[in-house]
């Protein structure tokens, strides 16, 4: 299975509404998910004491590798830069971006005449839970060690507040093949032999839950809105197939 941007495995719980596309774009920004903006997030939802050092260390080896790799040999330097990312956290972390989007790409089974929708290849379809798996790629400019992960973890779950399945992308059959004309120019690698499409979500988390695994890693559960579900045609996500919004955006 190919996942663009961030990988994940997603199934949720309910009954699949048929929408039609919504032309208006939100003015909101969601972020793409990373361990840096997690990281963040950790501390706007008081799950880390700033007074940790050794938590604090391995914050700044995600957050900012140059730095770390300058100071951390030098004490009382690096002690300097730790008081500094304190009070860094302590004005910043209430208001740290928590709207972000995840992207994949999905196979399409065959065109369902009766039922006016592309099928979901069933393999791929979301279906009986109500979260969102998301193992996520650290930055190639991380410089900590496999301890990081027990405090700023990798294992990052998301519990959407609106449960749902979806198993089909509703589209007049008059549109239909034209659809298919477009999509088969765009070569997916894993799905070189299938037809496929992106897919976008955009959430809001608003709360977390952490603990410690006893392997030694962390795990994060959070919490939130899932305000919108995007197909597109194309894998670049300029030229929309179908959007389902879940929310008054605001």
């Amino acid at each position: 299975m190919k996942i663009t941007d961030v990988l994940f495995v997603i199934v949720f719980l309910g009954s699949i509404p048929v929408f039609a596309m919504d032309e208006k774009r939100s003015t909101l920004h969601y972020n793409p998910i990373s361990h840096v903006s997690l990281s963040k997030l950790l501390w706007t939802y008081g799950v880390h004491d700033q007074k940790d050092s050794e938590i604090l260390d391995h914050y700044l080896s995600i957050n900012n590798c140059d730095l770390y790799r300058l100071y951390r040999t030098n004490d009382f330097q690096w002690e300097r830069v730790r008081e500094g990312m304190r009070r860094e956290l302590d004005y910043y972390s209430k208001n740290y971006p928590n709207r972000f989007e995840i992207k994949a790409v999905v196979p399409l089974d065959r065109y369902d005449f009766e039922r006016s929708a592309f099928i979901i290849d069933p393999e791929f379809a979301l279906n009986n839970a109500g979260s969102i798996q998301i193992p996520v790629d650290v930055s190639e400019n991380y410089c900590g060690d496999r301890e990081t992960f027990k405090f700023f973890p990798l294992d990052i779950k998301f519990v959407a507040d609106s449960k749902f399945s979806l198993k089909e992308i509703p589209v007049p059959s008059s549109q239909a093949q034209l659809i298919l004309e477009k999509i088969k120019k765009y070569k997916y690698t894993d799905f070189a032999e299938k037809r496929a499409v992106s897919l976008k979500f955009e959430i809001v988390m608003d709360d977390v839950k952490y603990s410690y695994q006893e392997e030694g890693r962390g795990k994060s559960i959070f919490k939130g809105q899932l305000d919108t579900i995007t197909f597109y045609e194309d894998p670049q996500m300029t030229k929309p197939i179908w959007k389902k919004s879940f929310k008054s955006l605001n």
